[in-house]
This record gives C-alpha cells, structure tokens and sequence, in this order.
C-alpha cells in the first residue's frame, strides 16, 4: 500500500528553524542513499538549494525524474495546486535546501528597491535580492515597509545591528524586521554570498 503523503512540516527530513506569524522556515537535510515520505507543499514557499546535489523527484502517481539541484539556485511557488512528492538522494553528499513558506496575508506594497544590492526578483509574496560582498568590503542597508530574511550560503557574513556585530555562516538564517538598519561586512579574502528575501505581509 503507498505511504499516504504527510504535509511538509511533518515530514521528518524538513526541520524547522524558525517560525513567526509571517514564515515557517524548514532546513530539510537528506542524506546520501535517504529518501523523504511523499509530502504536501500547498503553501506559498521559495526555495534556496544549498548544496549541489543528484536526487531523484517522484511526484505522488506519476514516474520520477533525476537532475542536479544546483547550489545558490532559487525559486518561488504559489502552490495553488498542491504538490505532493518525495526526494531520494542518489549523491555521495547530504541534499541541503532552505525552505521559507509564507503565512501573511501578502497584501503589502513593495517600496523603492533596497539600495546596495543587485537587481531583486519579483514575485506575488517575495522580492528576491542576490547578495554579494566583495573582499575587505561593507554595506549599509535599511528596510523600508516589509521584513525580510537574509541567508548566508558561501562565506563567512558579519553583521552589525543596534550596536552589536554578529557572524552569519553558510545556512545560517537572519529575520529582519520591517525597520531593521544594518550593516553587512566582509572581513575576509573571499566573495561572500547570500540572499535576502523581502516579504510581503
């Protein structure tokens, strides 16, 4: 008899991490040879693939299909048909994905676009900012009317907000409020990495 699917959330793989009225964010972690249960996305989500990764994609009463997840690749869904399906790792290495559902109402306007930062992706609920800092260099930005998450996914990203410097490492994950002024810096020899998601409420 097949597995009857399980929403998202309950889905042992998907752990949660952070949740507000706003967001439910999941860091799904499969290991190499594992396979999650055949699960339910009905909720408007975007996606950030952390790892490189060969899996193998069974939606629920159809055949499979394998392909790559390419690290740093993004992507939004209103789900407004459900997808039900389940992953199977088939790589030597864990599949690493971050998960952001949105709850609010999605009714908010967009401002201007965040100065400092590339061109965003629109979205019906999201506005998607590539985040990049070159070596040795800072940032200053200030949220306008929305909240935002920010995601680091190579290098070492150091903040500083109200006063206090704190450090952001690959898959570490920042809620920003609608207010929020911030500094980002790289301290390191490297391009730094990352995005930020700008919701709407």
């Amino acid at each position: 008899m097949a597995q009857s699917p399980v929403p998202v959330k309950k889905e042992p793989a998907h752990k949660i991490v952070f949740k507000n009225k706003l967001v439910t964010i999941m860091y799904p972690r499969i290991l190499p040879g594992e396979t999650t249960l055949f699960h339910i996305h009905e909720t408007p989500s975007v996606f950030l693939i952390m790892k490189d990764a060969y899996v193998y994609d069974e939606t629920y009463g159809k055949p499979g299909e394998t392909f790559i997840s390419s690290r740093g690749e993004t992507w939004y869904s209103e789900f407004k048909n459900k997808q039900v399906h389940k992953i199977r790792n088939l790589d030597s290495v864990d599949h690493q994905s971050i998960i952001i559902e949105l709850s609010g109402e999605g009714k908010s306007k967009y401002p201007d676009p965040i100065a400092g930062f590339g061109k965003p992706e629109y979205f019906e609920r999201v506005r998607i900012y590539p985040l990049k800092l070159n070596a040795n260099s800072s940032v200053d930005f200030q949220m306008n009317s929305n909240p935002a998450v920010m995601i680091a996914y190579k290098g070492e990203l150091k903040f500083s907000e109200k006063g206090k410097t704190l450090t952001l490492r690959e898959g570490d994950i920042k809620w920003i409020d609608e207010s929020s002024l911030l500094t980002l810096m790289n301290q390191g020899p490297e391009t730094i990495e990352g995005y930020i998601f700008e919701i709407r409420k």
